[in-house]
């Protein structure tokens, strides 16, 4: 990082913005060791997820820190995954990830001062090598086409059966507005949301 941190120095002389978003928790990923108790999860993990998540995370952070002090924007995001502070299934993965957002939160207060700008970002699902590699790019190329096209609000009117309508207020696939909508173009429906995400049989 120190190589890093003098060629960004000789080439530009400061730096305005710092992405962190390097992630190894999913190298050798099994989801059967995901769900393992915590007294059966191998240690291995553990280390890798903390060495390639907010340890790495934090390294940067400290390498560039003097650049960014001669930077205009002085903005550090830190790039997380999570559910609005909900157990994300698994001890050290649940963890490892509120690291990181408690890193940006640290950063935050301790940088202030200075006028630096510190903050969480949970992007979501995003394409990714190991994304494209579980789901070839045509599939998720068809999923995205099939989701943008895929329109049968005008049919709802139809529906002549009792109706509730069940959505989570933090879902970002079907979100609140939209929750509205198709309750409103059903007659006589009722909606119901939950303080959950998209999954909400799983989440409550």
């Amino acid at each position: 990082m120190a190589a890093l941190a003098a060629r960004i120095r000789e080439g530009h002389g400061r730096l305005d913005l710092l992405v962190n978003n390097v992630w190894g928790g999913y190298e050798e990923y099994d989801r059967r060791l995901f769900d393992l108790p915590p007294d059966e999860q191998p240690l291995w993990r553990w280390d890798k997820m903390m060495a390639t998540g907010p340890r790495a995370h934090f390294v940067t952070t400290r390498a560039v820190l003097p650049l960014m002090r001669e930077g205009a924007l002085k903005l550090i995001v830190e790039i997380g995954a999570g559910d609005n502070g909900r157990f994300l299934d698994d001890v050290q993965y649940d963890v490892a990830k509120a690291c990181c957002d408690r890193l940006a939160f640290a950063l935050a207060r301790r940088l202030r001062k200075e006028s630096f700008t510190a903050l969480a970002l949970h992007p979501g699902f995003t394409r990714t090598e190991r994304v494209v590699a579980i789901a070839p790019p045509e599939v998720l190329l068809a999923q995205l086409d099939a989701v943008d096209k895929h329109n049968t609000l005008a049919e709802l009117s139809s529906i002549s059966v009792p109706t509730l309508v069940v959505g989570g207020k933090m879902d970002m696939m079907v979100p609140y507005f939209a929750q509205e909508e198709i309750a409103a173009a059903i007659p006589g429906a009722e909606l119901a949301t939950f303080e959950t995400g998209h999954g909400l049989m799983v989440e409550e």
